[in-house]
């Protein structure tokens, strides 16, 4: 199986050496040389930066076409799909958004393309509002992750440290990242919900930016004078509770930041991308 990573940057040129395969820069190449390398029938593609692959089966095999123009409209086909994820608004919908919520509210504004966290301007009212930008509500994250997600399934969860914890934007440039444990059940959620993100903008794979916070809420059950096993408390205590200071429970919530399409890569991420595409498109040998 011959690979080909068409994509610029060094993630794509380590992505293509782990693959045995060669990476391929598409904006030094004319377009009928792009049409040729795309449509190489001995070739499987990966397709970096727009997040698909496709295994081509003859000179004019389909491929996979990116839909996603840029992040904002990734947020509204996201958001479209039912994923809990940040919402980008337009300058337009950002005045709709001061003139509810008052100057001194808080948006950040970011340009239509970024990367790493960069860029972003806290917006107060009307006279921070650019013609040219998006903007989003600021999301108060106790831990922001990254989620690598290929054909389906999470591959690796990072945790991102950053080096100034108490500023509202984590830049990557400031922070480092951190491997953790993908089989630990308290991640389930959060990976299911990176899952179904990539899966609503039709891409193959994608690194997702997901920020978790804490929260406390009030007991249901014992709310409702039932005995809780969770809180501790049997039936008779609950309905002494519900007169006096109803326990709280600890939960979570989940937002999706952003899908990044050509993620930097180390060594250890870009040997398990690889083993997620010869896992896809190579056929296991028969004993």
């Amino acid at each position: 199986m011959h690979y080909k990573v068409i994509g610029q940057g060094e993630a794509a040129r380590l992505l293509a050496e782990k693959l045995g395969g060669e990476a391929i820069r598409i904006r030094e190449l004319t377009i009928r040389q792009r049409r040729t390398q795309m449509r190489d029938p001995d070739s499987t593609i990966v397709n970096w930066g727009y997040g698909t692959a496709w295994a081509n089966v003859n000179p004019m095999g389909k491929r996979k076409r990116p839909t996603i123009k840029n992040k904002a409209n990734a947020s509204h086909a996201m958001h479209n799909a039912g994923v809990q994820c940040a919402r980008y608004m337009t300058p337009e919908q950002a005045h709709d958004f001061f003139t509810e919520h008052g100057v001194g509210s808080k948006l950040l504004r970011r340009n239509t393309r970024h990367s790493k966290g960069r860029d972003i301007v806290e917006a107060y009212g009307p006279a921070d509002i650019r013609d040219d930008r998006w903007y989003v509500q600021p999301f108060a994250k106790d831990r922001e992750y990254r989620v690598h997600v290929m054909f389906g399934r999470a591959v690796k969860i990072q945790r991102k440290h950053p080096n100034e914890p108490d500023q509202l934007v984590w830049s990557n440039d400031h922070s480092r990242f951190e491997r953790v444990a993908i089989t630990n059940p308290s991640y389930h959620s959060m990976c299911e919900e990176a899952v179904r993100a990539v899966a609503a903008l039709g891409l193959d794979f994608g690194a997702v930016d997901v920020g978790v916070r804490n929260f406390k809420k009030k007991c249901p059950r014992v709310q409702a004078r039932m005995e809780c096993t969770e809180c501790g408390y049997p039936r008779d205590e609950a309905r002494d509770a519900w007169d006096g200071e109803t326990p709280h429970v600890e939960q979570e919530e989940v937002l999706i930041f952003e899908v990044n399409t050509a993620p930097a890569l180390n060594d250890h991420t870009a040997e398990t991308y690889a083993a997620a595409i010869r896992g896809r498109y190579e056929p296991e040998e028969e004993e």
